[in-house]
């Protein structure tokens, strides 16, 4: 149960980086009293001597938002407002509304700022925006990161003991692979026209009989700031921690308008499963050095994008051997998955990966179908990593899923999982 308390603390840990935060480092200013403890009292003291405003400006003063001792979260915002809160999955989520639920501030005494408290895991990534007088704002005017997702960007969260993905930083001192521009398709399955790019690994012009994934969501898995894709790629090929391979990006919104169409097209869907398996596949096995087998294809995507991976492996396995599940949103766009993987009478020749967050939208079916897939004796790598439903995680784990499908002998993972089954 989170409860709201009227308490501040002091930052002991600070995140270190240029652009892209690489590591985690210690730091103490002494700008702010140095223990949880200390500054609690200090918190008490500003609104008995009616100081609360100074206060606040050591806190704005000292540049980091939210505050964090150990593994307590402290929000702070001034607004001259009824009330302020704020937002984010670790609280759960409302699916009447689909957002988030909120942690609602405290005003500190007779002033205008606002402040809240929440435990989180010490190594854990979080998103959150705040809410003033029921207007959601994404971006916590004063907050020392932010994340990219499909919305836009929303304030972001490093706790101390979370250890960002090296692989998703790009290098000059590393040859690099090549991302097409769009290869315009036309779908009769879709009935549309598709935006496909090509990732071919460095060295392409000499090797042969490459396997190939393919990815629903490709304009976010292409993107630097959120699937970061092609830069692990480059990555893990140049630091042979994987065999070079293919990856085909399925971009999801229109030739035209540009509108995203994942919520009409992904899911349990059978025209994006036809698309690939009818078309795309045909075109990259036709124009690039590919192994045509099914077990050299492996089919990824997030979300309802994980589903629909999960649909294909279910029903399109003459064509997939691997699956490679991010954050499976099956609760309402596709119930029957977990269903038609129980009911089957022998499990199919596939390989799985799958992840999901601890504060992820639909914990109780990713679970359940984890369970499924143990049982049954398939070939399975799950993790679970203290993280929420978004970009803010998925890239974490491609490294984990490259390496468990074409990684070679020795090679390991950058982020140390939370929980797995499957080693």
């Amino acid at each position: 149960m989170l409860e709201k308390k009227l308490m501040l603390a002091v930052v002991v840990v600070l995140l270190a980086f240029a652009s892209i935060p690489a590591a985690v480092l210690a730091q103490d200013d002494g700008g702010l009293p140095p223990t949880y403890d200390e500054f609690v009292g200090a918190v008490q003291n500003s609104i008995e001597d009616g100081t609360v405003d100074e206060l606040w400006q050591e806190v704005v003063a000292s540049g980091e938002m939210p505050i964090i001792y150990t593994n307590r979260v402290i929000f702070m915002h001034e607004a001259e407002a009824d009330s302020v809160a704020w937002a984010s999955e670790f609280l759960g989520m409302s699916f009447d509304t689909f957002m988030p639920y909120q942690l609602e501030g405290t005003r500190l005494g007779e002033s205008n700022i606002w402040m809240a408290e929440v435990v989180l895991p010490y190594d854990g990534r979080f998103n959150y925006s705040l809410v003033v007088d029921g207007e959601v704002i994404m971006r916590d005017p004063l907050a020392q990161y932010q994340q990219l997702e499909g919305a836009g960007y929303i304030s972001s969260i490093y706790m101390p003991g979370y250890v960002y993905p090296e692989a998703t930083i790009p290098r000059d001192d590393i040859g690099t692979g090549v991302l097409s521009e769009d290869i315009m398709l036309s779908s009769e399955n879709l009935e549309r026209d598709v935006n496909v790019r090509i990732y071919t690994p460095v060295g392409y012009d000499q090797l042969s009989d490459l396997p190939v994934v393919y990815t629903s969501d490709g304009n976010d898995y292409w993107h630097d700031e959120m699937g970061s894709l092609v830069t692990i790629l480059d990555n893990l090929i140049a630091d042979g921690r994987i065999n070079p391979v293919i990856v085909a990006f399925v971009d999801a919104r229109d030739v035209v308008t540009g509108e995203n169409l994942r919520m009409n097209e992904l899911g349990a869907r059978d025209p994006f499963a036809m698309f690939v398996t009818g078309e795309l596949i045909p075109y990259v096995d036709e124009n690039y050095k590919t192994d045509s087998s099914r077990e050299a294809r492996v089919i990824l995507g997030t979300s309802l994008g994980g589903a629909m991976a999960l649909h294909i492996g279910l029903n399109y396995s003459d064509w997939f051997g691997n699956l490679a599940v991010q954050s499976p949103f099956m609760m309402f766009f596709s119930p029957e998955v977990v269903p038609g993987y129980q009911a089957l009478e022998e499990p199919l020749p596939l390989r799985v990966f799958m992840n999901q967050g601890t504060y992820d939208l639909d914990m109780v079916n990713t679970r359940l179908l984890r369970d499924v897939f143990v049982e049954d004796d398939y070939e399975l790598r799950y993790v679970e990593t203290n993280n929420q439903h978004g970009w803010s995680n998925w890239p974490a784990l491609l490294d984990e899923m490259l390496i468990y499908f074409f990684g070679t002998e020795g090679a390991e993972g950058s982020v140390p999982p939370f929980t797995t089954i499957g080693d």
